[in-house]
């Protein structure tokens, strides 16, 4: 009998701790069960979403080409002007900082041309005469 009530405490741990590894297996199945739900409802969501960002895009489609076209089409133009500035800026040292903040700078083309007027740009006489053909 000692054997017998020996083994008698062990098996109530025992009991216990297989009620808390029925009640842990019991939380993990529910909390497996949730995360099945939040991931089926996260892809539905992702998934209209992404239905919803192509019919947008359908629909931008033909706007968005003609605003490309119409800059290529003008491309030639800002260049010329983005050049112009680039030479007014040259002629007048006072509206480099101005170029600098924008990043506008001349074209390797014109960079040999650029150290012939310099020493003339020194001078005060020169600068009020390269205004004047700017404005105009």
């Amino acid at each position: 009998m000692n054997d017998f009530e020996t083994k008698a405490p062990m098996s109530s741990g025992n009991d216990d701790l297989r009620q808390q590894c029925e009640g842990l297996q019991r939380q993990v199945t529910t909390l497996l069960f949730a995360m099945v739900i939040l991931s089926g409802t996260l892809t539905v969501f992702l998934w209209r979403q992404a239905r919803y960002a192509r019919a947008d895009l359908e629909v931008l489609k033909l706007p968005a080409s003609q605003v490309l076209q119409s800059f290529k089409q003008e491309k030639p133009i800002m260049d010329d002007f983005l050049a112009k500035l680039a030479d007014f800026g040259k002629s007048h040292p006072d509206f480099t900082p101005i170029l600098t903040k924008y990043k506008i700078q001349s074209s390797p083309v014109s960079v040999p041309a650029t150290s012939a007027p310099a020493p003339a740009s020194l001078t005060p006489a020169s600068a009020p005469a390269a205004a004047t053909p700017a404005k105009k």
